[in-house]
């Protein structure tokens, strides 16, 4: 592999075509593939897309990618169901209208690998041979990793179209994507307290038992601020909520809350909990995982209810819940 400012270059003896990108394109795919992973515990979710470009001699360009949908109804893997099929080839015919694709063509996909190796799966084989039959047209398996850079690998059809588990070359680690960064503004001075109204002047000096009765009616208004000071430190939250959001579409759930929380800046972990009728699912979450914003739920009825809790290392501790209910579309 050889590489540019902005562009990679993967060819191989065996493969009988070069391929040619940006890092920004892969930067692209690696930020969708990743954002997926940690959508919640356990591997998140696989996903895939269309790669897009042109093809010069024995040289492919890729230019663009889009994905593809699916639903996971059968669980986080990347497994179309009929009704994705159906969507699928639907968009193999329409991407010709979409202006930014204009004189380009499919050469290949991509999908994520988050539970085995970085190989194709079982089902990838059949999958490539229904949708790309041309021998320029490759596949692009990613692996993210917790903590570690997303390792990428390409895959091309042998002799006979058949996609080849054995043909991967360019096994490269892609720079760990950044998620939606969140700015922090804290150069802006904190109001000061307004100095409180001085009493207006009356002639004559008070007695003695009206000024002792001032200093107890300062010291109780002293001691109830610190109270209240003191459990506003314990019991209360920061000054803003978590901004639980619920949404959703065909099933598949996104629990959403604002992930700049500064409560979550000392947090010591969360549960999730989604109750659907009777039933009731319960996740925990750890630190990283809060700070990610979001998880992922497969709902099996037309109405989830969500409840979040947290709690930070001094004990303080949140809880915000939320309805939300959509229309599951026929079989």
């Amino acid at each position: 592999m050889a590489e540019a400012a902005s562009t990679t270059l993967w060819s191989s003896p065996r493969c009988p075509f070069a391929i040619r990108t940006s890092a920004g394109l892969l930067e692209q795919i690696n930020l969708a593939v990743t954002e997926s992973f940690l959508t919640f515990r356990r591997g998140g979710l696989e996903i895939g897309g269309l790669l897009f470009g042109k093809r010069i001699g024995n040289q492919v360009d890729l230019l663009a990618h889009r994905p593809i949908f699916c639903e996971h109804a059968q669980g986080p893997g990347f497994v179309l169901s009929p009704a994705d099929h159906s969507l699928l080839s639907r968009q193999m015919g329409d991407w010709r209208l979409d202006p930014l694709l204009h004189g380009m063509v499919v050469v290949g996909w991509y999908r994520s690998r988050t539970r085995g190796p970085l190989l194709p799966a079982a089902e990838d084989i059949t999958f490539h041979s229904q949708y790309f039959p041309d021998a320029f047209q490759f596949l692009l398996v990613l692996k993210p990793d917790l903590g570690s850079p997303t390792r990428a690998k390409v895959f091309f059809p042998s002799v006979d179209g058949v996609l080849d588990p054995d043909s991967g070359f360019a096994e490269v680690e892609l720079a760990k994507a950044v998620l939606d960064p969140v700015e922090r503004r804290s150069d802006a001075p904190a109001s000061p307290l307004p100095a409180p109204p001085k009493p207006n002047a009356k002639p004559g000096a008070p007695n003695p038992r009206e000024r002792r009765s001032h200093h107890v009616a300062a010291w109780g208004l002293f001691l109830v601020v610190v109270v209240a000071m003191l459990a506003g430190a314990l019991w209360l939250p920061k000054d803003q909520t978590l901004g639980l959001r619920v949404t959703g579409s065909d099933g598949r759930v996104r629990i959403d809350w604002n992930r700049a929380a500064p409560i979550l800046e000392e947090i010591r972990g969360g549960i999730v909990e989604i109750r659907e009728g009777e039933a009731l699912a319960t996740t925990s979450l750890e630190p990283f995982e809060l700070r990610q914003g979001s998880v992922y739920y497969f709902a099996r009825t037309s109405q989830v209810e969500v409840r979040l809790r947290v709690e930070t290392v001094a004990g303080r501790r949140i809880e915000e819940s939320a309805t939300f209910g959509f229309v599951r579309p026929a079989p």
